[in-house]
């Protein structure tokens, strides 16, 4: 067309900046909004220049080059999805960089018509993989396997939407210096299962699926025996996809790995802070002057699985986000946001895309990623006793 149509997220006005401020009369409009995206399916099924309408409409061709800072340091995305075609598409392009690699799994239980797509998607981006995996359900070990396959061959939901630009990320990571980032938690023993009088490969730890590691470590849980045997280990186990990066990095006696940390010392910390907290002795968060601000320990994915913090809806015990969850999720120091669906109050998800769009357009002057090496995890790794950590408030 000699008149191409903007990207999607251009054309869709709404009231996103009075809802990030929680006013309630931009609040009420966008919960009712709605968006009728069978006309774009409608166009990308039957066209053979499904690339043009990706690039165009869906903004994987960018108008400004990436920063010289974020070419030097690339990305790479481990993506798990199986539904939602559209908001696949919407998620990827807002974090797609031509210098970014980019791995999704798709499992062979998907609709036929969804894989035929993503395998589509592929052909129109050399930096994107598809790993064909076979059928997946909720807490398989099939997730955890088709993730390290991932990993191999080169963890995003199909259902997160991203907080933080691709610069921002980059800003972070590099403050890091190589570091990994995980959630960790005591391993829970009815998990084990079938495996309960077997000798254990390590000592384990609950996590999440979603970790912000390092390609140095990625290289050696990739190839050492003991990343292997504790894969493998995981197999007969409940949830296995929640045990496998804190239980990884957190034994450095079994698996030397770059940034690697004793997860067991650092859970003590957590316990000690827990008793003086319920002696009174606890301290405050401090006074959020400039978001996003720190909330919880743990920035790799934001999700929450308490009901009455849930302004949207619920689903599977955890929150499916809505409009009036956007000025918390607008100030959130999470790298990404879980859950968010396309068909229930699109306008939350939109909202955010749109400002991730704002944000790579124009930097926010005022974002400091010096604040993401306050986060108990990141000290601890560098070396910090209990006494000099500076946010108690986020070990828990």
């Amino acid at each position: 067309s000699l008149f191409p149509r903007p990207p999607i997220i251009d054309t869709i006005d709404l009231p996103c900046e009075g809802a990030f401020r929680g006013e309630e009369e931009a609040i009420a409009l966008l919960k009712n909004f709605t968006y009728d995206w069978r006309d774009v399916h409608n166009r990308i099924m039957p066209n053979h220049d499904r690339c043009h309408i990706y690039r165009s409409e869906f903004g994987f061709d960018k108008s400004l080059e990436p920063s010289k800072e974020e070419r030097e340091f690339p990305l790479a995305y481990a993506v798990l999805a199986h539904n939602r075609f559209e908001q696949l598409l919407l998620m990827l392009s807002s974090v797609y960089e031509t210098h970014n690699s980019f791995c999704i799994a798709v499992p062979s239980n998907s609709d036929q018509s969804f894989i035929h797509l993503v395998h589509g998607l592929a052909d129109c981006f050399p930096n994107i993989r598809i790993l064909q995996s076979g059928p997946i359900s909720w807490g398989s070990y099939a997730i955890m396997r088709v993730t390290f396959d991932c990993m191999e061959s080169l963890y995003l939901s199909g259902v997160d939407a991203p907080l933080r630009s691709n610069g921002e990320m980059v800003k972070i990571m590099k403050e890091w210096n190589g570091l990994s980032h995980v959630l960790v938690l005591p391993f829970q023993e009815g998990r084990l299962a079938a495996n309960r009088n077997k000798t254990l490969p390590m000592r384990l730890f609950k996590t999440s699926l979603s970790g912000i590691i390092s390609r140095e470590a990625t290289e050696v849980m990739i190839k050492h025996k003991k990343g292997r045997e504790l894969i493998e280990f995981l197999r007969e186990t409940r949830i296995a996809d929640e045990s496998f990066w804190a239980s990884a990095l957190g034994n450095p006696e079994v698996i030397k790995i770059p940034g690697g940390f004793n997860a067991t010392q650092f859970l003590s910390f957590a316990k000690r802070y827990a008793k003086e907290e319920k002696r009174g002795k606890g301290v405050a968060a401090p006074k959020c002057v400039s978001p996003p601000c720190l909330s919880r320990g743990f920035v790799g994915r934001f999700q929450t699985w308490v009901r009455k913090k849930c302004k949207g809806s619920w689903s599977n015990g955890s929150c499916v986000y809505g409009v009036a969850d956007l000025p918390f999720l607008a100030s959130n120091a999470a790298f990404v946001a879980h859950k968010l669906y396309l068909e229930y109050q699109p306008a939350a998800l939109l909202c955010l895309l749109k400002k991730l769009s704002h944000d790579r357009s124009i930097p926010n002057e005022n974002f400091d990623a010096r604040q993401y090496n306050f986060l108990p995890q990141i000290e601890f790794i560098r070396g910090a006793k209990y006494e000099n950590l500076t946010r108690y408030d986020l070990i828990l």
